[in-house]
């Protein structure tokens, strides 16, 4: 498993054990809600920005 893909599986746990959408959660991060399902699926890695 690559680091994106550990990355998205737990931010994917984090979001649902706070019963957030994809759309709520980009919401609230200042992200779009395609870009947090790409980091869940491990497809593209958070930048430190």
């Amino acid at each position: 498993m690559s680091l994106a893909e550990a990355f998205g599986r737990v931010l994917k746990q984090k979001r649902e054990a706070l019963k957030l959408s994809q759309e709520e959660l980009g919401f609230e991060a200042g992200l779009h809600r395609t870009y947090i399902s790409l980091l869940e699926r491990g497809l593209k890695s958070p930048t430190i920005d």
